[in-house]
């Protein structure tokens, strides 16, 4: 294959052009114009039926609809232009800069995008808009500018252009658009699969909590006795560990005879609901509240005048999100000033609630604890759970996650400004317990179940940055003149001749030199309503 060497160009210096294709410049696909915004102090300008197409109505596709609206006046009296259909535009600025729309009807935009009224005896515009798409990352660097750069018309007009016979265009963009569907195709099932293992996840979960999961093994491991057990024994482990921390906070040892203060009575657990019970339970369960298993701690109101960037991390509301916690505004407090809260430090493993503006999108603002999160002190609207029996922190992490529980809490928010959360919303909640026994059996099923269905969820965004990967490949391989069989060798094989794509642009050059001598020079006036023409 014969091959050309580009002189320049910022996205193609010493790359090598397939044979019969030309190294131009994006001007000379057709006519570039930029848009307008009308004045936004005259109401009369916009909501008048002509599409204004923004920046963030770019989307990489065809453009069939805009947020916004002007008027005839107020396409007149600003900078903005009527562009016929199949106009091409790519945005300029700041975060979208480099996005890509084909126009689907006539539209004006504003000075955010650059447009190409395609010259269709240079260019196929879909064909352009592939190209652009492949030099998107180019034009990125290319901004000019600081947080948020920006491109220019000039530099859009100005970038390299390599351009391959029409033919040849025409068979690029039909291969590519056959491969595009098969990607689009598969990304279309890609993107349903995380919705579904999220729903996997909570009927795992509530399979677990209700004893359906565990159906099989309770037919040959009847224990009647075991729940009772296992809710004694943490009913009486969460007095002593209650007793304890009221010593500790009264300044003395536990088990000493000396009192330096009157003792706080005993608070007591709530006792179950049987009406808060969505599912019958298995017999050999019983019946529980999370107070029951655990004590709920609330952190402190620590003034944040007085907050560190260095010290103890303080364990905000802003930390918690669901499935763990987050260190990304962190907040500190003075190791010389924490020991008097040491009763608020949290442990590895624990759980961990947002009390202010508990659910969000992605779920309840519910963690656990890990070895890295640690040491930190809980903040005031945030809540602990202490599990006494620390046997059964794995099953109550395990009801606390469920859906049913997540309505619990929805339905007990208060404030509209600031939805929250009681702690004794969160106290009375009933479920059921299972024995010690079958916690641990359904612990190592959903462990199970769950590892599977995170390698799938991995597997999926693998496979969702292979697809955009593999849409990058086959732009590459299209504009390296790889992807399909170049008009030169089509025309050696079919024994014809053929119009490179050099030979083309002379001569339309000639076309327009000629156009422009023969016309006297006079001043044209055109209504601003009139459509943007590639030609003359």
């Amino acid at each position: 294959m014969a091959e050309t060497t580009l002189e320049r160009g910022p996205a193609t210096t010493n790359e090598r052009l397939p044979e019969g294709w030309a190294y131009t410049l994006m001007d000379a696909a057709g006519k570039w114009l930029t848009g307008g915004t009308p004045s936004r102090k005259v109401r009369e300008y916009f909501d008048g039926g002509i599409p204004w197409v923004k920046s963030g109505d770019l989307t990489d596709g065809y453009v069939e609809r805009t947020e916004e609206t002007i008027s005839a006046a107020g396409l007149a009296n600003s900078a903005a232009k009527l562009l016929p259909p199949g106009t091409l535009s790519i945005a300029l600025y700041g975060a979208t800069i480099g996005k890509l729309g084909i126009l689907d009807m006539s539209a004006a935009t504003n000075q955010a995008c650059a447009n190409c009224v395609v010259n269709p005896a240079v260019a196929i515009n879909k064909f352009l808009f592939y190209y652009l798409r492949q030099q998107r990352q180019a034009f990125i660097e290319a901004g000019q500018g600081g947080a948020q750069p920006n491109l220019t018309n000039q530099i859009v007009r100005e970038w390299p252009l390599l351009l391959p016979p029409l033919h040849e265009q025409e068979r690029i963009i039909a291969c590519a658009d056959d491969l595009f569907a098969h990607i689009k195709s598969a990304r279309a099932h890609l993107f349903r699969v995380p919705a579904l293992l999220k729903r996997f996840r909570q009927a795992l979960l509530a399979a677990a909590c209700s004893g359906r999961l565990t159906e099989d093994w309770r037919s040959t491991n009847q224990d009647e006795q075991g729940a009772r057990d296992c809710l004694a024994t943490s009913l009486e482990r969460r007095k002593k560990m209650w007793q304890a921390c009221e010593a500790e906070k009264n300044g003395r040892k536990t088990g000493s005879s000396k009192v330096q203060r009157r003792t706080k009575q005993y608070d007591a657990p709530f006792e179950p609901d049987l009406a808060m019970l969505t599912d019958d339970i298995p017999s050999t369960w019983v019946p529980a509240t999370i107070s029951q298993l655990a004590i709920l701690d609330v952190g402190f109101a620590f003034p944040s005048l007085e907050f560190r960037n260095s010290g103890i991390r303080l364990l905000r509301g802003e930390n918690v999100e669901p499935g763990s916690l987050r260190w990304l505004d962190v907040k500190c407090w003075p190791r010389d000033q924490a020991a008097e809260f040491e009763h608020l430090m949290v442990q590895d493993g624990e759980s961990i609630l947002a009390m202010d503006r508990p659910v969000v999108s992605s779920g309840l603002k519910l963690a656990r604890a890990t070895a890295q999160d640690v040491p930190c002190v809980l903040v005031q609207r945030v809540m602990r759970f202490k599990v006494p029996f620390p046997q059964v922190a794995d099953f109550l992490h395990l009801r606390l996650q469920t859906s049913d529980f997540l309505r619990h809490v929805s339905g007990g928010l208060t404030g509209s400004d600031l939805p929250h959360i009681t702690g004794t919303d969160v106290a009375e909640y009933t479920f059921g317990l299972p024995p010690l026994a079958e916690q641990q059996e359904i612990g190592r099923r959903v462990s199970a179940l769950m590892a599977i269905a995170d390698a799938i969820g991995k597997r999926v965004e693998v496979a969702s940055a292979k697809a955009e990967q593999l849409t990058q490949s086959i732009l590459a391989k299209a504009f390296r003149g790889e992807l399909v069989s170049t008009e030169a060798e089509l025309a050696r094989r079919e024994g014809r001749e053929y119009e490179p794509a050099s030979v083309l642009l002379e001569r339309i050059k000639k076309q327009r030199d000629s156009q422009t001598s023969s016309k006297p020079e006079r001043k044209r006036t055109r209504p601003r309503t009139t459509l943007v023409s590639a030609k003359g």
